[in-house]
């Protein structure tokens, strides 16, 4: 009886020292789990703030991103403006230029018609009447009319023999330019045949004197 109690007493101390050695386990693996947990928020904390980081860097890139697209939006609005003024400034000279080869055409013809004759009257008749052919030429009709009936005041031709010197020069005029002169586009304009019709209706002031003297 005695022999079986020690057994049972050593079986329990075995035992007792198994379930020690159990809970030495469980605590040692506790604190392993304690640890890896701790090391995980550690780790997480530090990945968190990683996170902030990179997201407060991305607002940032972000806010240089459309500071650098306002830029890049005022430079083209600047661009265009710019352009928009060098077109206006190449019009100006373009139009300068062409006003220029005007006069230089003028002061040329009138140049050469002055050596041609000596009498006043003639060269202004002659020049007036090349203003309405340029006019004509550019199709600025109602010009044209306002030079030919300037040019009436200089010229002793009759009527007939001023519309066919009239008709005669713009032909010459054009062909020096190499250009084909349309006569039935002249005659047929309103602005020749209101010419025409005052012509032929009221002579001229130097043509009256003419008459006048003789």
């Amino acid at each position: 009886m005695l022999r079986q109690s020690e057994e049972q007493l050593v079986q329990s101390h075995a035992q007792i020292l198994d379930s020690q050695k159990e809970a030495s386990q469980l605590e040692l693996t506790l604190y392993q789990t304690e640890v890896e947990v701790k090391r995980s928020q550690s780790q997480f904390y530090m990945n968190f703030r990683e996170f902030k980081r990179l997201k407060s860097q991305l607002h940032q890139t972000q806010e240089e991103l459309q500071q650098s697209q306002l830029q890049l939006h005022q430079t083209q609005e600047e661009l265009q403006q710019s352009q928009l003024q060098l077109h206006q400034t190449q019009g100006e000279f373009q139009a300068q230029q062409h006003w220029i080869h005007e006069k230089l055409e003028k002061t040329l013809f009138q140049q050469g018609i002055a050596g041609q004759t000596n009498e006043q009257r003639q060269t202004h008749y002659r020049v007036l009447v090349w203003e309405g052919w340029y006019a004509y030429h550019k199709g600025e009709l109602s010009k044209m009319q306002e030079c030919l009936q300037e040019s009436l005041k200089f010229t002793s031709l009759s009527p007939s023999e001023t519309i066919n010197n009239w008709l005669e020069n713009f032909a010459i005029f054009s062909l020096e330019k190499d250009e084909i002169f349309d006569s039935y586009y002249l005659t047929e304009s309103e602005e020749w045949k209101q010419l025409i019709r005052r012509l032929i209706v009221k002579p001229n002031g130097f043509v009256k004197k003419m008459i006048s003297l003789n």
